[in-house]
This record gives structure tokens, sequence and C-alpha cells, in this order.
């Protein structure tokens, strides 16, 4: 745009037709040299700004990179800052846990010694209060010292009686116990039996409640078996009858069919009537011979409809033989249908 702004127009005598084309080429050669000194010109300013930015951008780079150091520096002497503080308060919590430690171990330290010297006072007491047995001893002593000569034998014959006094106490309450004991025993095995009775009385009774239900179910099963086994009768009759009604089909369709023959491969011959599996399997084939009888009898019909389509009558298109064929085919099936 720059350039497009400050392209000099020609001036009025050579815009005239009049001018030659050589004139008007050095014209346009001229303004060439003009436009390119005026590019040239930008393009020594564009490189002069272009170097000032780029020696700025590095004067900027140079500055942000000393704010960086001492951003780091500084960031570094604030953690040991906070280290040597996280150190000074650890060392001042564990000096004052110590003292606390030490403060309670003097404490308990005074107790004991206050629990030492009451312990001390109740031997003192102990002691005064024990001397006047000592003189009753040397008193029982110098009056009988053919049985005592010495405070050690009053001392052995009186622990001897203290033992046998607590044996005897120890065999008194071991008694005592085993009685309590047998008395408990036969309360338990009193209160035991008592809850055994009863509980049989409930299962007993209980067992007859189960033993009502099953006659009632045995009556139910019966009532079924009977209402089933009336049932199978009727459903066996309907199937022998169905059984009979394709038999009968069947050898309509064999024994009257002497043009069209089709046959059963494997045909069961038994005799057994009351085998109704063997039965159907032989009623299912029946059914499938049946099925190509009716096939023929269609083909036949589908081709007499369409000879009469055609315009040709019954025996049209049939020799004599063809058409008596015909005729007794559509009567046996019409005969079957009904």
């Amino acid at each position: 745009e720059m350039m497009a702004s400050r392209k000099p127009k020609l001036p009025q005598h050579l815009q005239m037709d009049t001018v030659s084309p050589a004139t008007r080429l050095l014209e346009k050669r001229r303004l060439m040299y003009e436009v390119q000194e005026a590019f040239e010109g930008e393009k020594k300013n564009f490189k002069k700004k272009e170097s000032a930015f780029k020696n700025r951008e590095q004067e900027l780079r140079q500055k942000d990179f000393e704010i960086q150091e001492r951003l780091i520096k500084f960031s570094k002497y604030l953690q040991d800052n906070e280290a040597k503080k996280k150190r000074a308060e650890t060392r001042a919590n564990e000096e004052e846990k110590n003292i606390k430690v030490i403060n309670a171990e003097i404490e308990e330290k005074k107790e004991e010694l206050e629990k030492t010297k009451a312990k001390a006072h109740k031997i003192e007491k102990k002691v005064t209060a024990m001397r006047k047995y000592e003189e009753f001893l040397e008193k029982v002593k110098d009056q009988y010292p053919d049985e005592f000569p010495d405070l050690q034998d009053i001392l052995s014959r009186h622990k001897t009686l203290s033992e046998a006094n607590q044996k005897l106490k120890n065999q008194q309450l071991n008694i005592e116990t085993e009685l309590e004991n047998l008395r408990n025993q036969i309360a338990d095995y009193e209160k035991t039996k008592t809850n055994k009775i009863l509980s049989l009385n409930n299962d007993i009774a209980i067992l007859q409640k189960k033993l009502e239900q099953i006659e009632e179910q045995k009556n139910d099963l019966q009532k079924q078996v009977e209402e089933r086994t009336s049932t199978a009768s009727g459903q066996s009759r309907q199937l022998g009858q169905i059984l009979m009604a394709i038999d009968n089909l069947y050898w309509r369709c064999k024994t009257k069919r002497d043009n069209l023959k089709h046959k059963i491969e494997g045909e069961d011959k038994t005799k057994d009537f009351d085998d109704f599996q063997a039965k159907g399997i032989t009623a299912k084939k029946q059914l499938e011979v049946i099925a190509l009888y009716l096939e023929d009898f269609k083909q036949i019909i589908d081709t007499c409809g369409t000879g009469q389509k055609k315009g040709q009558g019954p025996s049209g298109g049939f020799t004599e033989t063809t058409r008596q064929i015909y005729y007794c085919q559509c009567n046996q099936y019409f005969f079957l249908k009904r």
C-alpha cells in the first residue's frame, strides 16, 4: 500500500496518445528505479530497527536472567531460614519434652521417697507392737523350760498347729464345696430331664401333626392318581380313535389307488395295541404317505384347471385311458375329502 501510495503519476504530456512506446518504456524504467531506491531505503530502515530491537531484546533477556538469579538466591535464602527455623523449633520441642520427662521422673522419685518413709514408719510401729508378744514368749519359755527351751520351739509348735488348723479348714471348705456342687448337679439334672420330657412331648405333638399332614397329602395324591388315571384313559381312547382314523385313511389310499402307489419304508406290522410310541411312529409315516397322495391329487386338479382356462374341455388334450385315470383319481380325492 505504501508503494502504491508513493507511485508517481505520469506527466500530462506523456499520457497523451501521441507519446511513442520507447518514451513510455523509459518513463516506466525511471519509475521502477525510483521505486527500487525507495524499497532499498525502507529495507535499510527495517534492518536498523531490527538490529535495535534485537539489542533491546538481548538487554531484556540479560535483565530477566539477572532477576531470575536474584529470585533463586532469595528463594534459597528463604528456604535456609525456614529450615533453620524448623530445626530450632524441633530442638525447642525436644528440650521441652525432655524437661517434662525429667520433671515427671523427679515427681515420681519424690512419691517413691514418701512411700518409702511411710513404709518405714509402719514397720517401726509394727516392731513396737510386736515387742509385747516377744516379752510374752520369753515369759512362757521361762515358765516351761523343759517343753520350750528356746523361742524357736514355741514358734515351730505354733506354726505346726496353725498349719493343721488351716488344713482342717481347707478340708471343711472342700467338703462344703463338693456338697454344693452335688446339690447343683442334682438340680441341673432334674431341670434337664424336665426340659427333655417337655421337648419330647412337643416333638410327639409335632410328629403327630406331620403324620396327619402326610395322611392328608397321601389322600390328595391318591385322588390325583385316580384323576390322572381317568384322564389318561380318556386320552388313550382319543389317541386310539385318531390312530384308527389315520390307519383307515391310509388303507383307503393304498387299496383304492391302482395307478398311484406310495409305500412306507420299514412299515410296522406289530399287533401290540398298547405300544402307542410305535403306533405313533407308524401313524406319522402313514400321514406322510397320505400327504403325498394329496399332492398328487392337487397336481391333477391344477392340470385340469389349466386345461380348462385354455379353452379345452375336460377331455381336451387327453387320451381315453388318461381321461379315465383322471376321473377316477378326482372321484377318489373328493371321496377322501368327505
